[in-house]
């Protein structure tokens, strides 16, 4: 697990779900945006994720999701989950978590130095 900081709690971790596969899977608890922002039927979220390299830039890669609230919602916790490829110079991985309505965000940092021989 990697370190957080922002408003919003934030989790960053890699699974090795085959041989070929790793996943980034990143988890937040939205419950402080969802109890402050009542009036707010969906939470506008867009995950930043940055992999900081040895050697030269780092790569960045955004996304943005809807997040029903209320009776639809499955709860407070919202994961994100996708496959990645990182390569040998990857030292550090950053995920920033924001919700765009209100500003409101979190961000994780997992050090990857040893994670890719």
């Amino acid at each position: 697990m990697g370190s957080s900081a922002g408003s919003i709690p934030a989790a960053v971790r890699l699974e090795r779900r085959s041989l070929a596969h790793e996943w980034l899977v990143v988890s937040s608890d939205l419950k402080k945006v969802i109890s402050e922002e009542k009036a707010l039927a969906t939470l506008k979220l867009r995950v930043t994720v940055a992999v900081h390299l040895r050697k030269g830039e780092p790569f960045v890669h955004q996304e943005e999701f809807e997040q029903a609230v209320g009776e639809e919602s499955e709860g407070t916790v919202w994961t994100y989950e996708a496959p990645i490829k990182l390569p040998k110079e990857a030292e550090r991985l950053a995920v920033v978590i924001e919700e765009l309505q209100t500003g409101t965000w979190g961000a994780a940092v997992l050090d990857l130095k040893g994670a890719n021989p």
